[in-house]
């Protein structure tokens, strides 16, 4: 199972154009809403977007009785809003300004 998370990490973040690092971290999250926001931005079905979740779920030793309760979040959330989201998340990283 190591193998398929970090593929799916690879996938997803060859399809979102967002480093790996950035999607591992919110595969690890407990919350499912940045999880949620990566596959609407990109354009995933619930199903896949469960399948996924499922995946970080089992990887994490979270329940996966939590991933349906995200179903509602998934179909609310426009692609659009999701994709300006996920544009933040492309932006390069600035230093903090000097004081």
């Amino acid at each position: 199972m190591a193998g398929r998370f970090e593929e799916m990490v690879a996938a997803l973040s060859l399809m979102s154009n967002v480093p790996t690092a950035v999607i591992e971290q919110n595969m690890r999250d407990t919350q499912a809403e940045s999880l949620l926001v990566f596959a609407k931005a990109i354009g995933l079905s619930w199903e896949t977007t469960r399948s996924i979740m499922v995946l970080a779920a089992k990887r994490h030793r979270r329940s996966p009785a939590a991933v349906d309760q995200a179903m509602p979040a998934f179909h609310r959330l426009r692609q659009s809003t999701a994709q300006q989201i996920l544009d933040f998340h492309r932006m390069p990283s600035r230093p903090a300004p000097r004081h």
